[in-house]
């Protein structure tokens, strides 16, 4: 378990330094990413939500999602169907 946790805060940190670096390539990252397919939309959003909460806010604002506790997300265009997911509030 310690090294799942030490991953997952080293992705958080590597966010936070993208995020200020190099926002538009972080959001495209994940545009690419989450076009692939269900299943890695489920990880992608699966790993969002074991992220510390500042980095998570972070990767939401470049995102342009809100965060909430259902986070409705529609990918790139309104016209893509609905993903719910649970996003805890901290």
């Amino acid at each position: 378990m310690a090294k799942r946790d030490k991953d997952v805060a080293q992705a958080g940190e590597l966010i936070v330094a993208l995020v200020e670096k190099r926002p538009e390539e972080l959001r495209l990252a994940w545009e690419e990413a989450y076009e692939r397919g269900p299943q890695w939309r489920k990880l992608l959003l699966g790993g969002m939500k074991q992220l510390r909460p500042e980095a998570r806010d972070l990767l939401l604002r470049v995102l342009e999602r809100p965060r909430e506790i259902q986070l409705e997300w529609v990918w790139p265009l309104p016209t893509r169907a609905h993903i719910t997911i649970l996003v805890a509030k901290s």
